[in-house]
């Protein structure tokens, strides 16, 4: 199943694809994101309880399609 176009940019990325590289090098730059990154850019809150950071590590994809749409191009941001 596809996931729904939420907007101009989804589908820009639609018609560039992806390639091997690029897939990797998503996987090290997401990898390597800070918890205070993530908090820093308003991707996640700092609460207690840290559900958001552990979906983000557990479950990555998840984690993405939970995410509310405007907090998606600060998570782009620190992908790029």
């Amino acid at each position: 199943m596809r996931k729904p176009i939420r907007d101009a940019d989804d589908l820009d990325a639609e018609q560039h694809g992806h390639t091997p590289g690029s897939l990797l090098a998503l996987a090290y730059a997401w990898s390597n994101l800070s918890k205070k990154q993530l908090v820093d850019a308003g991707v996640i809150g700092e609460g207690a309880g840290g559900s958001d950071w552990k979906r983000f590590n557990d479950d990555p994809m998840t984690f993405i399609m939970k995410l509310p749409p405007e907090r998606l191009p600060a998570l782009c941001a620190l992908l790029n």
